[in-house]
């Protein structure tokens, strides 16, 4: 079950490296750095893509904004309209109203 001394000795004994260690090694150094600078790459990716969602966003509550500035300006041009409207009617109403209760020059002779 446990390794013996002479086992152990022989297991941990050095040994000279392999003809391609060095190249191992170099590879596996190129996809640790390459694997440290995606990070970098992902967070720019997320930061990218949070502030274009930010910016439409805004854009987007400023064309709400807009909008109901327009809708309150044609509600107001409405009511004055309105009112135009019903002084007109209120003139013409007076003006039959006169020319119904004036006695006719007919009338009188």
């Amino acid at each position: 079950m446990y390794p013996t001394g002479d086992e152990l000795r022989k297991a941990l004994a050095r040994q000279e490296p392999s003809a391609d260690f060095t190249a191992r090694v170099m590879e596996q150094a190129r996809a640790e750095r390459r694997v440290r600078r995606f990070p970098l790459k992902r967070w720019s990716i997320v930061g990218a893509i949070a502030a274009s969602l930010t910016v439409g966003i805004y854009v987007r509550q400023q064309r709400r904004a807009e909008r109901h500035v327009l809708a309150v300006q044609e509600a107001e041009l409405a009511g004055e309209q309105l009112l135009e409207s019903l002084q007109l009617a209120g003139w013409q109403i007076h003006k039959a109203r006169e020319a119904v209760l004036q006695p006719r020059a007919e009338d009188s002779q």
